[in-house]
């Protein structure tokens, strides 16, 4: 089972929870009236680094990252450095 972290390319579990993760994000910008639970992926699309978590609402799980990393305080410090590195372009 992977719980919620920081992974790099390396890691093949990550890889393999990445396929879901994207699935569900292009589903992030759509409102919906129905949320939606899982398991996602944030990619740094510069070098392959992801960090993973899961929710019982993706969409808004999604917002509270963005909130944190925009303010510089996510409890991830590696997603954190990687945000403040590379710009949320990058993500």
């Amino acid at each position: 089972m992977i719980s919620a972290g920081w992974y790099n390319t390396a890691n093949k579990d990550a890889r393999n929870v990445l396929a879901f993760g994207r699935m569900i994000k292009t589903l992030g910008g759509v409102s919906m009236s129905k949320s939606i639970s899982g398991i996602y992926a944030i990619v740094n699309k510069t070098n392959g680094d992801k960090y993973i978590g899961s929710s019982c609402d993706i969409q808004k799980r999604w917002s509270q990252h963005a909130r944190r990393l925009d303010n510089g305080n996510h409890h991830s410090i590696h997603l954190q450095r990687a945000w403040d590195k590379y710009g949320q372009e990058a993500f």
